[in-house]
């Protein structure tokens, strides 16, 4: 039954759907756009400007980790050559230094992983405030009653006339190239040679 629904109002929406950039007709139905996540991804200046701080954060931190991971390692062997020239109480206390670093190791490794997620979570959250943003101005402006995300496991097919993707694009990429980095509220701007496309 909720097959039927889905299919029924799916029918009707399709059927209701005029082309979003032709606000100047108004005829009744639903106005409907989608966006293409992996191309604007792909296109928004800003977000691959914080891709790129995220890589080079996280090759650091993966840089750092292998230099502790092989000194640790060296200092293992060090141990392991000299273990039998040692007496008891040097064998321990060299394990014990041992322990604290393989502990150490593991302590920046977890802070590490803690910190990289954190950056992927403000990463994610940043598109998605902008790109609310943008949304709220492109529906605006082109009259429409959805704004629908086109990925992978979402909308199967789209009609290429209810794209706004371009458009989205272009608006957030329109944006002051300072205000990204001073001042992450009100980074969308639309200049009025923008508002009038």
């Amino acid at each position: 039954m909720k097959k039927l629904l889905l299919i029924t109002f799916g029918i009707a929406v399709l059927g209701s759907c005029k082309n979003p950039n032709n606000t100047d007709a108004v005829t009744p139905g639903l106005n409907i756009g989608f966006v293409r996540m992996d191309t604007l991804q792909d296109k928004y200046d800003y977000f691959q400007e914080l891709v790129e701080e995220l890589n080079a954060e996280q090759e650091e931190i993966i840089a750092d980790l292998e230099r502790r991971q092989k000194s640790l390692q060296e200092d293992i062997q060090i141990y392991q050559e000299r273990a039998p020239r040692m007496s008891q109480r040097q064998r321990e206390r060299s394990e014990a230094d041992l322990m604290r670093v393989q502990q150490a190791y593991m302590e920046a490794e977890k802070n590490a992983e803690a910190r990289l997620l954190e950056k992927q979570t403000d990463l994610s959250q940043t598109l998605k405030d902008e790109l609310d943003k943008a949304t709220i101005i492109v529906k605006d402006e082109l009259n429409l009653d959805f704004v629908l995300r086109f990925e992978d496991g979402g909308i199967l097919y789209g009609n290429d006339e209810y794209d706004i993707t371009d458009r989205m694009i272009e608006l957030l990429n329109s944006k002051t190239p300072n205000s990204a980095n001073e001042d992450s509220e009100g980074a969308v701007e639309i200049s009025a040679a923008n508002e009038e496309s």
